[in-house]
């Protein structure tokens, strides 16, 4: 090496580049780290953005899920002294229905029941009619409608003068003797109609009546006993009570009873041949058959309903 050149150039030449790569090292590495902290931020925020949506979402399904709030205990309807409100008609579809199946048209029901029962308690306490105390609520309350309608329904007292023989298409073989019954039947329950009429007891007309016209002896009733084999005669000396009762067997009887006016004298003639009654009513209850439909649609006049309350449930 040539010892009149010097070297100092080329280490000032070192020496000055060192500190023109240094700020370039550093500026890289500070954008590297705000992209990172930008990156985390974003990443944060994204999170928070989700975690809010979970939690709204819980929240709306959540409020959806509830039931609906209990409707207020209002009055529905007044009964006497006795007054309904809601609680009361869900206590009554609580007796056949879960809780979840009661809707509108079960509450509509189960007031009816509710207005029928105030109703049969009222007429209960005015009558005094007292039954056992039972928990099931639906028994009870039949025992005691039962217990009202014996009281309630319509009443007829009447004579009657019968007999009954086998109808044409019964089982039971045809005779002479049914046939001469059936033949005779104008003519004796016309003298027996004049009778009735001038006065005579219904007991001693029979009597008449066996003895001109013996035929009739094993099938002549008064008062619905067969008058030869009934040896206590005060129970045919006075009219019978009868009661109007749908299922009855002798409903066809009780029509025609109950179809006449006190003192009124007729004769039923049973269809196919089964024979025939001469009644003479004495007297009837109202003068009216009833049944408890009837008599509960008259009592349900006297209910006041409260139809805004009604009509919101």
């Amino acid at each position: 090496m040539d010892p009149n050149v010097t070297t100092e150039p080329e280490q000032n030449e070192q020496t000055n580049q060192a500190p023109i790569n240094e700020p370039v090292v550093k500026k890289s590495f500070l954008n590297r780290k705000k992209i990172v902290f930008f990156a985390v931020g974003l990443i944060f925020v994204a999170l928070l953005v989700f975690l809010l949506s979970l939690f709204t979402r819980q929240s709306v399904d959540t409020q959806a899920n509830l039931p609906p709030p209990e409707p207020e205990n209002v009055l529905l309807a007044t009964v006497g002294d006795n007054q309904i409100y809601y609680d009361d008609i869900v206590n009554v579809a609580l007796e056949q229905y879960l809780k979840s199946a009661i809707n509108k048209e079960v509450l509509g029901i189960s007031l009816d029941i509710a207005v029928e029962r105030a109703i049969l308690d009222n007429e209960a306490k005015t009558l005094g009619i007292v039954i056992q105390p039972n928990d099931n609520k639906i028994e009870y309350y039949e025992a005691l409608k039962s217990a009202i309608m014996a009281r309630e329904i319509g009443t007829v007292t009447a004579n009657t003068i019968s007999f009954w023989v086998p109808a044409f298409n019964d089982i039971y073989p045809q005779t002479e003797e049914y046939q001469q019954m059936r033949d005779l039947q104008p003519e004796v329950f016309a003298e027996a109609t004049r009778l009735l009429q001038s006065g005579e007891n219904a007991y001693d007309i029979g009597k008449l009546i066996l003895e001109k016209y013996p035929v009739y002896t094993p099938k002549l009733a008064v008062n619905s006993y067969i008058l030869s084999k009934m040896t206590d005669a005060s129970l045919m000396q006075s009219p019978v009570t009868y009661e109007y009762l749908v299922n009855d067997s002798n409903k066809l009887l009780l029509d025609f009873m109950f179809n006449m006016t006190p003192g009124q004298i007729n004769t039923l003639v049973w269809p196919e041949g089964e024979g025939a009654a001469l009644v003479q009513v004495v007297s009837k209850n109202s003068g009216d058959k009833i049944s408890y439909q009837q008599w509960l649609d008259e009592k349900e006049q006297g209910v006041i309903f409260e139809e805004n309350n009604i009509n919101s449930l």
